[in-house]
């Protein structure tokens, strides 16, 4: 269990949020990779950082709504995630799902080469992210889900094209 990664005076770097950034960066480059020969590099840049921030509020809305009597009427806990942490994979499903709607709707693109392409990239960040997960914690649950986003990845890999 290793859930601070390492410290510099007194600020603390989370394990978590060190995979979150590795995350981020490998599904940005599979968004990347996986897209530019159909569109502009610098419209593929902008859609992942619209992607990113549409699934933090998004995960962090649906996550405030779900457990709204913790949080209440206080912005200051809606705002401050790290005083008061918790966010939700389905609301950032939804949050990234509805970006690529409204961007392929905005930008003439094919939503379901979109929606293609960002299934693997999101199957990347489940990895990384559990792997992450897996090493702060060292949670048996952990270690299973991340057996099952590996599953998931290579019946994917499969059957994709």
């Amino acid at each position: 269990m290793l859930p601070i990664l390492f410290e510099l005076g007194p600020i603390k770097i989370p394990t978590f949020g060190v995979f979150g950034v590795i995350s981020f960066v490998v599904a940005s480059f599979i968004l990347w990779r996986s897209l530019k020969d159909d569109y502009p590099e610098e419209d593929i840049l902008t859609l992942t950082i619209c992607l990113f921030l549409a699934t933090i509020i998004g995960s962090r809305i649906f996550y405030l709504i779900e457990h709204f009597a913790d949080f209440g009427l206080f912005l200051d806990r809606w705002v401050f995630w790290i005083r008061y942490p918790g966010f939700s994979l389905l609301g950032g499903i939804l949050g990234g799902l509805l970006t690529l709607y409204g961007w392929s709707k905005k930008k003439s693109w094919d939503f379901w080469l979109l929606a293609d392409w960002a299934t693997f990239a999101f199957i990347a960040i489940l990895l990384i992210g559990g792997l992450g997960s897996f090493i702060a914690t060292a949670k048996l649950l952990d270690l299973y889900r991340l057996v099952l986003y590996i599953i998931i990845l290579v019946v994917s890999l499969v059957f994709h094209r």
